[in-house]
């Protein structure tokens, strides 16, 4: 006898877990500003919808029984009061909708109106909702058609070169004061509704961004990647431009794409558009490249300047440009012109300079100042030339000093594989050249006065002879 009753219940057990439903109800406030609620009720399969919300802590206002069951006024006191045996009409109600293949699909059918499930057949008006393992069922407050909004996308905030838009709105709008070169970001905030007891996450969410034909007539893309929002949390993330330095004065189109699924099915798509005005300053160049091509230089040497500009203005320009150095008594000029426009050679400079080093000058680093000015403006940069020991190439400098006449030679020992050069530097004085001397020995005059003597009786001795033989 205890073994049927064991195993009779353990059948009702068995059965009950048959017959068990999870269905997760939501509730959407609509335009009254409070937030999407929602919960996930454990209920026996067949149940109606009226016993369904019971089972929820909805705060909820039931118009009486009728043909059309009972329908839902209220729902913690967001909705229109009881009229008669229906809720009072406003233009808005409590629309019941139910989750399908991704999409919000609304009822034919009500609550508890008939004796008879409803059979799933949207064109079928027959019963009522019954529940069933699985489903997610809603009810949105507002017009015909109303579905709940379970995953917000909204963009927060939009800055260009960090300064806060005004102009723009969460929905799109105009981004202005966007010139070459500037950054754009547009804060994107992202929200799941549903509540943390449901375990309904939004995943793949991913948002792809493009400005249109900004890039010499090419698109620039952004994509944040897939990332997943948990229940009952939001987050934010930002997608950023860089405007080119080449760009034509023109709008431009943004076109931000959001796709999404939730964890019941339902799907979320959104765009959001800006037009991007790209405006230019009257008068704008832009210094691209002033660079020298080594490190380090000597005395004597040539340093080589890489230097190239830009107009990124809404004007043709005459330049004039000067590379300076009081120090080193360097002083290089040019003049050319650049045109307004985008894309165009004549838009650019590009030039290499040779740039002399003085032979003589002292070791350490000089600034060479570059100005390229136009008109009253003026663009304008720096860079450190860097002079070693007073060097030609790889050869090895000794300085002599004469003291007393006050003069200093360089000369230089020449390398087998470098040119070389001798420099000569004269001290402020009279001085004009150097004279090398050799320093006489304290007897030279006894060495000459025994020499003449020799000579004397050579020639005595020699006249003798002659005198002898004649």
């Amino acid at each position: 006898m205890k073994k049927i009753m064991v195993m009779v219940f353990m059948l009702m057990i068995v059965l009950q877990l048959v017959n068990a439903a999870e269905v997760c109800v939501i509730a959407d406030y609509g335009s009254s500003g409070e937030e999407p609620d929602s919960t996930c009720i454990d209920i026996d399969e067949g149940k109606s919808g009226y016993e369904l919300l019971e089972d929820t802590n909805f705060g909820l206002l039931w118009s009486p029984a009728s043909a059309f069951g009972r329908m839902i006024c209220k729902i913690d006191d967001i909705g229109t009061d009881v009229d008669g045996q229906y809720c009072a009409y406003s233009g808005e109600y409590w629309n019941l909708a139910l989750n399908r293949d991704g999409k919000w699909l609304h009822l034919p059918v009500g609550l508890d109106a008939g004796t008879d499930c409803w059979n799933y057949d949207m064109n079928s008006w027959d019963g009522h909702y019954c529940t069933k393992d699985g489903d997610v069922v809603a009810l949105a407050f507002g017009e015909s058609g109303a579905e709940p909004k379970m995953f917000s996308i909204n963009v927060s905030k939009v800055y260009v070169d960090g300064d806060k838009q005004t102009d723009s709105k969460t929905r799109g709008g105009k981004i202005v004061k966007v010139f070459p070169g500037s950054k754009i970001e547009v804060k994107l905030e992202f929200e799941n509704y549903y509540n943390s007891d449901t375990d309904i996450e939004v995943k793949d969410i991913s948002v792809e961004a493009v400005l249109e034909e900004v890039e010499d007539g090419d698109d620039i893309e952004q994509d944040l990647g897939e990332f997943d929002l948990v229940d009952d949390k939001k987050t934010t993330e930002s997608i950023e431009f860089d405007i080119p330095l080449e760009v034509e004065e023109k709008d431009r189109l943004m076109k931000i794409t959001i796709e999404a699924e939730d964890d019941a099915g339902i799907q979320y798509d959104k765009e959001i558009t800006f037009d991007v005005e790209i405006e230019k300053e009257n008068h704008d160049l832009k210094i691209m490249k002033s660079a020298l091509t080594r490190t380090s230089y000597t005395c004597g040497q040539s340093a080589l300047l890489d230097f190239s500009i830009l107009n990124i203005g809404s004007n043709d320009e005459d330049v004039t440009l000067s590379i300076s150095n009081s120090e080193l008594e360097i002083e290089v000029t040019d003049s050319f012109e650049l045109e307004e426009g985008a894309y165009e050679s004549e838009v650019k400079f590009d030039k290499k300079y040779n740039i002399r080093i003085p032979a003589v000058a002292s070791a350490g680093t000089y600034t060479l100042d570059i100005l390229a000015k136009y008109g009253s403006e003026g663009e304008s940069t720096s860079l450190d030339l860097k002079l070693d020991s007073c060097k030609a190439g790889n050869a090895a400098v000794d300085t002599v000093k004469e003291t007393e006449d006050n003069v200093e030679v360089n000369v230089i020992k020449e390398d087998s594989d470098k040119d070389t050069e001798v420099i000569a530097s004269e001290k402020p004085n009279d001085a004009k050249e150097i004279i090398s001397s050799i320093t006489m020995p304290s007897n030279m005059p006894l060495i000459l006065g025994g020499i003449l003597l020799v000579l004397i009786v050579a020639i005595i001795v020699l006249g003798g002879f002659l005198f002898i033989k004649r």
